[in-house]
């Protein structure tokens, strides 16, 4: 899922279908809103999806997985997504 970076702040990316389980790759919304209303969990059963939203919104019971299992994947992972470094962690 890609926007282009020139589009206005404020697009709304809509994820509705309850068949979006396996959806592998980046959603690059820089400007962009991805608001997620499903009944289903989505991208879960993916290898990798790697989020760069202005904002998320889940709505009722939605649930979007960012899996980080690389080297699981066939296609090619695009450069700067993936292991660069060290692992993240949050910390109080």
């Amino acid at each position: 899922m890609l926007e282009d970076p020139a589009n206005r702040a404020g697009n709304t990316h809509l994820i509705t279908t309850n068949n979006a389980r396996d959806m592998v790759g980046p959603i690059y919304l820089p400007n962009g809103i991805l608001r997620v209303d499903t009944k289903q969990n989505v991208s879960d059963r993916s290898e990798y999806t790697a989020l760069a939203a202005s904002r998320l919104q889940t709505l009722g019971d939605s649930n979007l997985y960012l899996n980080t299992d690389y080297d699981l994947t066939d296609g090619p992972v695009p450069g700067g997504v993936g292991p660069v470094g060290e692992k993240m962690r949050l910390v109080n």
